[in-house]
């Protein structure tokens, strides 16, 4: 009994960690692109655009 307890500690720990890091990454990249909007002085387009532009 006692081993499965730990057993889903771990898992519910990993699955914190792994949602705290996409969540860390989301409002990274969404800060990275509101600068870059500010800068650039257009409104947010989607990725495709973006990624076209670049090509």
């Amino acid at each position: 009994m006692t081993e499965m307890n730990l057993v889903l500690y771990i898992l519910l720990a990993a699955v914190a960690a792994i949602l705290y890091l996409l969540r860390k990454i989301y409002v990274l990249e969404y800060y990275i692109l509101d600068t870059h909007r500010r800068v650039g002085g257009q409104p947010r387009k989607s990725k495709k655009t973006i990624n076209r532009r670049k090509r």
